[in-house]
């Protein structure tokens, strides 16, 4: 009650005169759309529109600057400062051809961390192949790998979300091997036609190319490591798959972009990040590494744990909920990163 009537004060007052209460905070997101196809497969995707309309309330609160000044207000102690930083994961084809420019357009750097193998092969992402599957396969009974039991389609909302849910899960549990079984028996499944109908359909899920990705780097947005595979690095994974994701994804940045300084973990919150993983992404050389256990840089307790906070699509959401972020959220940051860290 006590936070619901400090935002109803918050929103007469104007932000500047609340702007330290934003602290210094990496916001992440995936990619943009000019008009979803389908909000369903869609759904990590802002649209344009929603994009300038968030970052125009945003910037109400805080001045945004590079992920490499940020760090440096970290190191100094300033994290009081009214401060945010734009990072997008995965390395969709969308950051190239509108986030860049829009971010640009609107002062606002960037840092982009992308998953090599999905560069390097143009392959479309696990948790994509996954939501069309749920949306667009033929209502049936389907066996697929690293399910418990038969996945059931009906020609409802109700059973199709309840199945993007269940293949979702696999994705996230299942070692790479799994994942990689489950991607292809979701292909035959669909039939390969279907399925490049439908990757034609949401051109919004296709990776970026690697001349796309130096084009974004030569013009100043930071290139990082999101993993070879987007591989989920939980305690499930072997080590060895665990050192090649995070080990390949920096020397192909490396070999064919230029420095790459900083990982993000893919889907990144407790369950997903295991303490070999951690000590494969610090032994690797990475400056630093991102999360997405939700709070302030204030907060952070490991340089390779730091938290971030999710864009929403709601600009006036966003506006009104921003500088509660760390009220909400970082006593929790330091008793999950600790418990990454326990073997």
């Amino acid at each position: 009650m006590l936070l619901s009537l400090a935002k109803s004060v918050l929103y007469r007052i104007p932000p500047r005169n609340f702007r330290t209460l934003a602290g210094l905070t990496v916001l992440y997101m995936h990619g943009l759309v000019r008009k979803h196809e389908d909000e369903r497969v869609q759904r990590l995707h802002l649209t344009v529109d929603e994009f300038r309309a968030t970052i125009s309330a945003l910037k109400g609160w805080v001045n945004f600057v590079s992920i490499e000044e940020a760090l440096r207000l970290h190191q100094m102690g300033e994290t009081h400062k009214p401060v945010a930083v734009l990072t997008s994961d995965d390395g969709y084809v969308d950051n190239h051809d509108l986030l860049m420019p829009v971010a640009r357009e609107m002062g606002v750097p960037l840092a982009v961390f992308v998953s090599t193998h999905h560069i390097d092969t143009g392959a479309r992402f696990p948790t994509y192949l996954t939501r069309c599957f749920a949306y667009y396969a033929r209502a049936g009974s389907y066996t697929l790998p690293g399910l418990d039991g038969p996945l059931v389609i009906a020609d409802d909302d109700a059973a199709r979300n309840a199945a993007s849910s269940a293949l979702g899960a696999a994705v996230y549990r299942s070692d790479q091997t799994g994942v990689r079984n489950l991607c292809a028996a979701l292909i035959e499944a669909m039939g390969v036609d279907r399925q490049a109908e439908l990757d034609a359909k949401f051109q919004s899920d296709r990776p970026m190319t690697w001349a796309q990705v130096k084009a974004m780097h030569d013009a100043g947005v930071e290139i990082g490591a999101h993993a070879h595979d987007h591989a989920i690095l939980h305690r499930g994974q072997p080590k060895a798959e665990v050192d090649h994701q995070v080990l390949t994804s920096k020397t192909m940045i490396e070999d064919r972009v230029g420095r790459c300084r900083y990982f993000a973990f893919p889907v990144g919150n407790v369950a997903h990040i295991g303490p070999q993983a951690l000590e494969a992404v610090r032994s690797a050389g990475f400056d630093a590494a991102f999360s997405t256990i939700s709070g302030t840089l204030r907060a952070s307790r490991d340089d390779y744990l730091h938290p971030r906070v999710m864009l929403h699509r709601s600009s006036r959401a966003d506006a009104f909920n921003f500088p509660f972020v760390g009220l909400r959220h970082d006593r929790a940051v330091a008793a999950k990163q600790a418990a990454i860290k326990q073997p």
